[in-house]
């Protein structure tokens, strides 16, 4: 075959195939998939390593709007870099259902990098749809880089 034809091929089989994203759960995204725009979009950007594994949050702290769903699970995280926003050393990172409802899984001792949304309660919260991602994902390092220096990081 020839290269042209080749790449031409291959260029279209990778056009039409759903993302990674899509087939985890089913979970349709839209959002921004480039890591400065994404930065700009989001309240606030940062790594850290989960201090929890996701715990659902109690009935009675879940607020009475259309955006419950966003805060149905819950873990904190220890942030040690800053890209975006005000937040404090240890952050409750708030989250949907995974699958269908496009939640974001944190586990215990995992670092992540986050782009974080705010729903109408205040609260920050992860999706699966944005650029968030484990940081032993090797997408991770070059996403960091993308997104400029560090404006904080945490003292040791």
């Amino acid at each position: 075959m020839p290269r042209c034809l080749l790449t031409s091929f291959l260029t279209a089989l990778a056009l039409s195939a759903p993302s990674v994203l899509e087939c985890e759960g089913m979970c349709s995204c839209g959002w921004q998939r480039d890591p400065r725009k994404a930065l700009d979009g989001a309240v606030a950007v940062l790594a850290g390593v989960a201090l929890d594994s996701l715990t659902l949050t109690p009935r009675s702290e879940v607020p009475r709007s259309g955006e419950a769903f966003l805060e149905a699970f819950n873990a904190r995280v220890l942030i040690d870099s800053v890209w975006k926003g005000d937040v404090p050393d240890t952050l409750k990172v708030y989250t949907s259902e995974w699958g269908s409802g496009c939640g974001f899984r944190l586990e215990l001792n995992h670092r992540y990098l986050l782009f974080l949304y705010r729903t109408s309660s205040g609260r920050l919260f992860a999706t699966m749809c944005s650029l968030s991602q484990g940081t032993d994902n090797p997408h991770a390092a070059w996403l960091m880089q993308q997104l400029g220096p560090v404006i904080r990081r945490r003292a040791a």
